[in-house]
């Protein structure tokens, strides 16, 4: 057995033996179940990093395991607090810890006003009779658009105040050394 950091890791999987979706998923499954044993304490996140190398070679098979792998998590009542999320979602939970009876509720996992061409799930679901979809194109300016890339990381501007309080002790030293140390 062989600890993998990623499923684009090919020294992971048997070099003598075809890559078949079969072998994919078991290795999937494998990792997943080492990952979250109650053993070793349930760990998380589980990360299924997806790169184009990987799907890029035998992307039938390799498709295949992974949604065999998506179907088995979703219908196994002993995954039933297993949740796929992106990245953006998973920091969001970070920085605004829930628990499980409050996930969904959630804001951050919940489908957004905004509806993305690749956001499937979200895409499908249908406005209510009073409701217009929202498009990225609206019109009406009263609406802000929360940007979580753009916000700033210190919003306590802790890095200025670091800056000027590093520039006055410069400064104290300077002074000090020019008037009160014997020459």
């Amino acid at each position: 057995t062989t600890t993998c950091r990623t499923l684009s890791d090919s020294t992971c999987l048997p070099e003598d033996e075809l890559h078949t979706a079969d072998l994919l998923y078991d290795f999937i499954i494998y990792n997943f179940d080492r990952h979250s044993s109650l053993t070793l304490g349930r760990r998380s996140p589980f990360v299924i990093e997806l790169d184009l190398f990987w799907l890029s070679e035998h992307r039938d098979q390799r498709l295949e395991a992974l949604i065999r792998f998506i179907d088995y998590i979703l219908n196994n009542d002993d995954y039933r607090y297993v949740y796929f999320v992106s990245i953006e979602q998973a920091l969001e939970w970070l920085k605004y810890p829930r628990n499980l009876t409050e996930l969904e509720d959630f804001w951050a996992f919940s489908c957004s006003e905004i509806i993305y061409e690749y956001d499937i799930d979200c895409a499908d679901t249908k406005p209510t009779d009073g409701e217009k979809p929202k498009q990225l194109t609206s019109t009406n300016t009263t609406e802000q658009y929360i940007d979580l890339q753009a916000e700033r990381l210190f919003r306590s501007g802790i890095v200025l105040y670091s800056v000027w309080t590093f520039i006055l002790l410069i400064l104290t030293v300077l002074f000090y050394d020019k008037y009160f140390v014997n020459k």
